[in-house]
């Protein structure tokens, strides 16, 4: 009996073993079809892959020039009657107007001169140069600024250390908005590349930087595709925010050094800091954002290391004022996710009453 049974064993185990096999040459078939498939669809459905910036971009980056220390600039002394006007989105941009060092200011703003207030930031406090000037001279201040798009805390900090010294301000106003945490880690990367801003940047100021790995290499060459599916689903799901999963621990910790780093520097010189946290649009029409949550941490160490360091930060938080304006929508372009000059006006409005008002308690 027992040598039946093994010998009815011996004889189906190889065909057992064959149709295993056969599934599994039948799955990996499966499998390469629906990916060969998959990739032809995704090329069809959303086109070459690679960065293709639009026209507005070329021509802003024909008035660019890179800097070996903060990575790039606008070329300097651009006079407004030269008529440099930008056309991107439903931005309504302003003749370009640039001081000696590349950083857009009203054209009564003069150079290398001692000022009250010196504003430093992103595109957030570059676009709003000119209404602040006016703002600041309605009320017998004189504004300068260093602002500069799509840059972040550490080259805010790199800035001033150029430049922030030859105007001499009483205050600094710092505006720290949602992406700086992201634009940070790019901008380490940046300076560990050992290339000029651009040529990292694929070309331009704010092009994706340089990929040359071998993954890079797989989705950008035979799952170019599936590269895009996944890419174009992850910014469906992003929508207007920053991130899905929000700044990571490192990425926060380096916005606080960089940004204690230019308090420090701002206190060697006796002026005074205002940092202002502005919300995106999606934070400001919705809940608050992964980053703009974030801001609470960054200002809470903040002020804790300028107080060991008998430091003084001030903080005008921009999330509750928008949020308690009557129509927070209407501050902010209705396609761009940059706040209008209405956006500009308020924000300014607070930091320069706030400024009056400490001058006044003095």
């Amino acid at each position: 009996m027992d040598e039946h049974i093994n010998a009815e064993d011996h004889r189906t185990r190889p065909r057992r073993s064959v149709v295993a096999f056969a599934n599994i040459v039948m799955l990996l078939a499966a499998t390469l079809i629906v990916a060969v498939v998959g990739e032809a669809l995704f090329r069809y459905r959303f086109g070459p892959s690679g960065y293709n910036p639009p026209a507005a971009v070329w021509r802003i980056q024909e008035q660019l020039t890179t800097r070996p220390d903060y990575g790039f600039a606008w070329r300097a002394n651009i006079r407004a009657e030269d008529q440099i006007v930008f056309n991107f989105a439903d931005i309504e941009f302003l003749p370009l107007s640039t001081d000696a060092n590349g950083f857009i200011n009203h054209p009564d703003a003069e150079s290398g001169r001692d000022v009250d207030v010196l504003g430093m930031g992103d595109s957030f406090i570059e676009h709003a140069a000119h209404y602040w000037f006016e703002i600041a001279r309605a009320r017998g201040l004189d504004y300068h600024s260093m602002a500069l798009h799509r840059t972040a805390p550490p080259q805010y900090a790199r800035i001033f250390e150029a430049h922030g010294h030859t105007v001499n301000p009483e205050w600094i106003v710092i505006g720290l908005f949602e992406n700086d945490f992201s634009e940070t880690t790019d901008f380490n990367r940046w300076t560990e590349s050992g290339m000029d801003w651009f040529t990292y940047h694929s070309g331009t100021w704010a092009g994706p930087p340089v990929d040359t790995s071998l993954r890079a290499r797989i989705f950008n060459g035979p799952l170019q595709g599936w590269n895009l599916a996944f890419r174009n689903t992850g910014a469906i799901i992003r929508g207007q925010k920053m991130s899905v999963t929000g700044p990571e621990k490192d990425e926060i910790t380096n916005v606080v050094t960089e940004l204690h780093r230019l308090v420090s520097q701002s206190n060697e010189i006796g002026a005074r800091v205002i940092i202002v946290a502005i919300p995106s649009k999606a934070t400001a029409l919705n809940k608050p954002t992964l980053e703009a949550e974030a801001f609470d941490l960054v200002i809470d160490t903040l002020r804790m290391e300028a107080f060991r360091s008998n430091q003084s930060i001030d903080v005008i938080d921009l999330r509750r004022a928008i949020k308690e304006h009557d129509n927070p929508a209407s501050l902010y372009y209705e396609i761009d996710g940059h706040w209008n000059r209405d956006g500009m006006e308020l924000a300014g409005t607070l930091v320069f009453d706030h400024i009056g008002d400490a001058k006044s308690n003095r």
